[in-house]
């Protein structure tokens, strides 16, 4: 059916009285897009108009954040999946703003390259034409897809802040909506305070590193009486905190766990011959797990697998439905991905978390680098290739990645992140040919050479590193 919008158009953009704000907001940009693109000036109504439209609809026998575009008639709909469904692990769903910014994309031709209005291309046209000879469908690769380190964080920072939540609702990413949808942090000192150990000397680890900062670092897996405390603490966190979607159990960061005789039948060694404490932190998940379904049905927790418990243990105890792990490999970290013995292992050791955890996360700083001045960093396309194909490959119900806070060096990076969070199979090297055509104009070649002489650099750089992080 083809359709077109000039500036003697009657058409309107519709949606219903009780839309959710999602879509109302998804209105008014599709408004504001078609305007800069074609000078039309399309009225949003909400009423039971009979005129041709846009109409923005909420349709839930579609899959979660789904949307279909399609003909009917003289009307263009865009529906999606709305609201939240039912089950522990569902997250909230707005399927028709993604249907908009989907039909931004392809019909209008808009990209947003990095934030505020600088990064965003909305080539000019005469009147939008096109036909659509069959519906258009998208759903997203990952329920949960969230960039971190782009400067999502800096609420007090309104200029920066305000613009980066838009560019990342623009790119589909659910922390642009809701932040706080997983838990995963080091979170040991939330529940457990040094005064604790004064009253129980053998809860410390045999390491004896418990404490950092005043703060609660590690403490013994095994020690009587601590799960048991440990849990009644979270949910006297939950309690406090009803609205929040999930609660983190995770031990602290960096070395120290404990090694006692009662912990020792639960170590291990990883597959680099190093010590393994992931058998006894998922038996501590577990045990604090069991506690929570059973005293707080329906609440969420998560814990991270990283450090010296980053490698599946051979013997992995069964973990409660509530539980999530999230796969946070520090031996990747920096392009580690890079070095061909971690390359080599990565598709088997994700096959292996991912049957162990009936929720499995991902999330990695794999191409990030402390450059917060603004030095260009890799894109490595190897590594993005690699990545988050592998974990759509394996049921990922979410990804976390990494990107930087310093845009004007690295918005590239940022920018294929997050395509591909929704799109794992999207192809970066076409996508990132696009990027800078768009952003720097005639000069973009030579900005492409730079970005593949700084892969190429990076890459032989890691080649002969050993394989330790």
């Amino acid at each position: 059916l083809p359709i077109m919008l000039h500036a003697q158009s009657e058409r309107v953009i519709h949606h219903a009285a009780d839309a959710s704000e999602t879509t109302k907001w998804a209105a008014k940009e599709l408004q504001r897009l078609v305007s800069s693109a074609t000078g039309e000036e399309m009225v949003v109504v909400s009423d039971n108009t009979t005129k041709p439209a846009i109409r923005l609809i909420s349709d839930d026998s579609l899959p979660h954040d789904g949307f279909v575009i399609q003909a009917e008639k003289d009307d263009l709909i865009i529906a999606g999946h709305e609201g939240t469904p039912e089950g522990l692990w569902a997250v909230p769903s707005h399927g028709t703003l993604w249907g908009v910014c989907e039909f931004a994309e392809r019909f209008l031709d808009v990209r947003w390259l990095f934030p505020g209005p600088l990064g965003e291309d909305v080539p000019k046209q005469n009147a939008l034409r096109f036909e659509l000879k069959e519906p258009i469908r998208g759903q997203p690769g990952f329920a949960v897809r969230s960039l971190a380190y782009v400067g999502e964080s800096d609420r007090e920072i309104t200029s920066r802040y305000v613009p980066v939540l838009g560019w990342m609702k623009h790119q589909r990413l659910t922390n642009s909506l809701h932040p706080f949808v997983t838990g995963y942090g080091h979170s040991g000192d939330d529940y457990l305070k040094p005064a604790d150990f004064a009253e129980h000397s053998d809860w410390k680890p045999s390491s004896g590193n418990f404490e950092r900062n005043g703060k609660v670092t590690f403490f013994c897996t095994t020690a009587p009486g601590l799960v048991e405390l440990f849990a009644q603490r979270v949910i006297e966190s939950m309690d406090r905190n009803p609205k929040r979607e999930m609660s983190s159990i995770s031990p602290g960061d960096g070395g120290g766990f404990c090694a006692c005789e009662r912990c020792k039948p639960l170590l291990d060694t990883d597959p680099h011959g190093k010590p393994s404490h992931a058998c006894a932190i998922l038996t501590f998940y577990q045990r604090v797990g069991e506690i929570i379904a059973r005293e707080r049905p329906g609440r969420r927790l998560g814990g991270f697998v990283y450090y010296n418990y980053q490698y599946p243990p051979v013997n992995a105890p069964k973990l409660p439905d509530n539980v999530s792990l999230c796969w946070a490999p520090l031996n990747y970290y920096g392009y580690g991905l890079l070095k061909p013995l971690y390359r080599a292992e990565f598709e088997s050791v994700m096959k292996r978390w991912s049957e162990i955890t009936p929720h499995f996360f991902y999330h990695n700083y794999s191409t990030w680098m402390r450059s917060y001045h603004g030095a260009p960093l890799p894109l490595s396309l190897d590594i993005l290739k690699l990545e988050l194909p592998t974990a759509a490959q394996n049921k990922a119900w979410g990804v976390r990645m990494v990107g930087h806070n310093a845009w004007g060096g690295n918005a590239p990076v940022n920018y294929l992140l997050a395509r591909q969070m929704w799109n794992p199979q999207l192809d970066v090297s076409a996508a990132l040919d696009e990027w800078p055509a768009r952003a720097y104009g005639p000069g973009w070649r030579h900005m492409r050479a730079l970005y593949d002489a700084l892969d190429a650099r990076m890459l032989a750089h890691k080649r002969t590193q050993p394989p330790v992080y």
